[in-house]
């Protein structure tokens, strides 16, 4: 009787440490039916996934339904536990959905590796955006806001301890003149007083971010303050900007998008057209 009753509690302590939505088969069937709905359904605009572990296995089936929807708009796979691998799978899925606004990645073991994805990430959403610009500049006005309401606007990264101040470098170099992204968390994510410093020279050239949440790291409060600051004051200006009725929908499109951004556009383009005529 004491044999049973041991080997029953130590079974029962082994299921509480894993659920059973998390062993093989089961997680297998639920990620698929997930994918099954992303593909066939346009109505599925948000996705949160919260503390399951994601292999690269389970990301794969995944990834055949997010590659298949462009009308997901907000992704949270917070929990995850990814890894780099995971990264790269996931962005080669989303990077041909331009609606997706939000994307958290919190607390899915990150490392500076996975920058480098982001940046690739950013670079071909990017080039693809500014194209749909450009076409877009000879439609009327009321069209025209469309791409501007695109791109990724909200990007969490959250507890991922080893991004560190090289992957934090790497990150705001890739969004120096990006035109998109408003929102940036990165809270626990092992930054330290030069990652602090690489952030307050960021914030000089893009004008664009209004969020960055860097507490939690070895920052010290001056830089933070600082920052802090920075932003009221970015904000409070675009707030007098909207009240003398300079809104997005009115604001002429050079004066939306950088100008460096649009000339590299225009050179790629008309090198590409010299070489077909060639």
């Amino acid at each position: 009787m004491d044999w049973h009753f041991h080997t029953f509690r130590k079974y029962a302590r082994r299921d509480r440490q894993q659920p059973v939505l998390c062993t093989n088969f089961p997680l297998r069937c639920f990620i698929h039916s997930i994918a099954v709905c992303l593909r066939n359904s346009l109505m599925i605009t948000s996705l949160a996934l919260d503390g399951i572990p994601l292999a690269a296995y389970y990301l794969r089936i995944l990834s055949d339904g997010l590659v298949n929807n462009r009308n997901l708009r907000s992704l949270s796979l917070a929990r995850c536990r990814i890894g780099d691998t995971g990264c790269y799978i996931l962005l080669e899925s989303l990077r041909y959905n331009s609606n997706l606004h939000t994307l958290d990645l919190s607390s899915c073991c990150l490392t500076n590796r996975s920058v480098m994805y982001l940046s690739l990430f950013f670079k071909k959403r990017k080039s693809d955006l500014l194209q749909n610009v450009g076409k877009e500049v000879t439609l009327p006005r009321e069209n025209v806001r469309t791409t501007m309401a695109e791109g990724l606007q909200v990007l969490i990264l959250d507890k991922n301890f080893k991004f560190s101040d090289i992957g934090l470098r790497q990150l705001t170099y890739m969004l120096k003149n990006d035109i998109w992204l408003k929102t940036l968390c990165l809270r626990y994510c092992g930054i330290t007083q030069h990652g602090g410093e690489i952030v307050w020279k960021f914030l000089q050239t893009n004008t664009v971010l209004t969020q960055i949440d860097l507490r939690n790291n070895e920052v010290s409060t001056d830089i933070l303050q600082n920052i802090r600051k920075m932003l009221k004051k970015r904000k409070s200006k675009r707030e007098r900007i909207m009240k003398k009725g300079l809104s997005c929908e009115h604001v002429p499109m050079q004066y939306l998008i950088s100008k460096t951004a649009v000339s590299q556009c225009t050179l790629k383009e008309n090198k590409f057209s010299n070489q077909n005529v060639s």
